[in-house]
């Protein structure tokens, strides 16, 4: 039996909407707020991106994206069913908003994380290893549904575990994020000093 099932309290907190998942939350908000304070003024036009990731991964956690609508925001029957007007409009503008954090994060981020990595900056190995829990706890997440859609029933225990695994990955990332930011602007006060983080300058 996996731990969930055999401690009810612990269970109970790794559930969705669980207090595990609202921690995860607030870290990914925390996170966009340290960017938007560190960043700040004129920086901010080309490094905006950041900050609108973790809200929307801080909206994600909190199910923002089908808690308000008829269907969640990437199921194909929002936009071809009988759902209001505004909700597929609401749907389309938030996925071109994701669709343009991604691309401005490829184009203007990732060739610094990737510099960082190279100079074995301990901020941007935070992020890839932040990165990383994401992908796989997206993996895992449903993991029996996955699988019945091919005919494979896997074992309640082990999609208990997989559950266990999912919540505490997104609060690992989430934490290491945050650890990241911090590390990354204490290191560019000690070396420039200042308030904008480096990679704006």
């Amino acid at each position: 039996m996996g731990a969930a099932a055999h401690y009810p309290a612990f269970q109970d907190a790794l559930h969705e909407d669980g207090p595990v998942e609202k921690v995860s939350a607030v870290l990914w908000g925390l996170c966009a707020v340290m960017v938007l304070y560190f960043v700040g003024g004129t920086a901010l036009r080309t490094q905006w991106q950041l900050s609108a990731l973790f809200f929307l991964l801080c909206g994600r956690e909190l199910d923002f994206d089908k808690r308000f609508l008829s269907e969640g925001i990437l199921q194909l029957r929002l936009y071809s069913g009988g759902a209001p007007l505004w909700e597929k409009v609401i749907g389309i503008a938030i996925i071109a908003l994701v669709l343009l954090v991604v691309w401005r994060l490829l184009r203007v981020n990732l060739p610094e994380l990737l510099k960082g990595l190279r100079q074995l900056s301990l901020w941007s190995w935070g992020g890839a290893l932040a990165v990383s829990a994401i992908v796989v706890a997206k993996g895992v997440d449903g993991i029996g549904r996955k699988f019945a859609d091919f005919g494979v029933i896997l074992d309640p225990t082990l999609i208990a575990r997989a559950l266990v695994y999912e919540e505490l990955l997104e609060l690992f990332a989430a934490a290491i994020v945050a650890w990241s930011i911090c590390h990354f602007e204490g290191q560019r006060r000690r070396a420039r000093g200042g308030r904008s983080m480096a990679c704006c300058s």
